[in-house]
């Protein structure tokens, strides 16, 4: 299991959205803390942020 850490932007973020997509958030968080490599949605990032991640969540 992984520890998820978010950004201060990122936790503002998170504090000010509406119910629906908190609920899409955490769902995804959940995912991410099970098996934080093996998604579809989790792509590697190039160039300066190489060896970072990004995970999608539709809008």
């Amino acid at each position: 299991m992984y520890e998820l850490v978010l950004t201060r932007k990122a936790q503002k973020f998170y504090q000010e959205v509406d119910a629906s997509l908190a609920q899409r958030l955490n769902r995804c968080f959940d995912q991410l803390r099970q098996n934080a490599y093996e998604h579809p949605n989790i792509k590697r990032l190039k160039g300066d942020f190489a060896g970072l991640f990004r995970y999608r969540v539709g809008v």
